[in-house]
């Protein structure tokens, strides 16, 4: 069975957030890449111009892992963590992009905005 899911309630944001979202459930980190891969061709092929130009695999990318540790943010304290689960692939994101912006220390609300503004700049 399949279902389509429109995650446009969740509101403004990274349009890589969708994707996060649907490959949560994929185990292999080659079919995620690979994915990204195609993904990024196929909506170069779409973009105009300009757009285009400006959406670059790194910039995918850098949406993508917080796009990442934001759903793993948003399920954790879903029902307090009871049913969370996450892929390795996820998990490994999730570290790398905690350890980008704080280094392994606790910051205050404030600080990780500065952080994930200086790390994650939206232009």
């Amino acid at each position: 069975a399949c279902i389509g899911i429109d995650y446009a309630w969740a509101g403004e944001g990274y349009g890589m957030c969708d994707v996060a979202y649907l490959l949560w459930d994929e185990p292999a980190a080659d079919a995620i890449v690979g994915f990204m891969r195609y993904y990024h061709a196929e909506l170069q092929r779409r973009l105009p111009t300009g757009a285009a130009a400006a959406f670059t695999p790194l910039v995918m990318q850098k949406h993508f892992e917080l796009c990442v540790l934001d759903y793993a943010r948003w399920y954790v304290a879903f029902r307090r963590g009871a049913l969370f689960r996450a892929m390795p692939w996820a998990m490994d994101i999730v570290r790398g992009v905690l350890q980008e912006l704080d280094g392994g220390a606790f910051l205050s609300e404030e600080e990780y905005a500065a952080a994930v503004g200086g790390h994650y700049p939206l232009d």
